[in-house]
């Protein structure tokens, strides 16, 4: 499911499955016994990684251009779920 609306999205973006080494808001949930997994709609590729412009980069960046992208994305990620 989450690949059919991550493609919908970002068409020419490939969808793979990763562990953030980070913490998240989502350890207070599973704290409470509640199941909770992360998305995110920041696509990002090699050379901005290279530049800098990654997660927690120095010069940590997304294109504009996406914001509208990531917000359908994860408004159907919501929607889906909330079936």
């Amino acid at each position: 499911m989450i690949e059919k609306l991550a493609r919908a999205a970002f068409p020419h973006a490939s969808v793979v499955p990763s562990m953030s080494t980070g913490a998240t808001d989502s350890r207070h949930l599973r704290g409470a016994g509640i199941i909770a997994y992360g998305v995110s709609a920041a696509p990002t590729s090699v050379e901005e990684i290279r530049t800098g412009h990654g997660a927690h980069g120095p010069d940590e960046r997304r294109p504009t251009r996406w914001l509208g992208p990531a917000a359908t994305f994860l408004r159907s990620v919501v929607l889906e779920i909330a079936r």
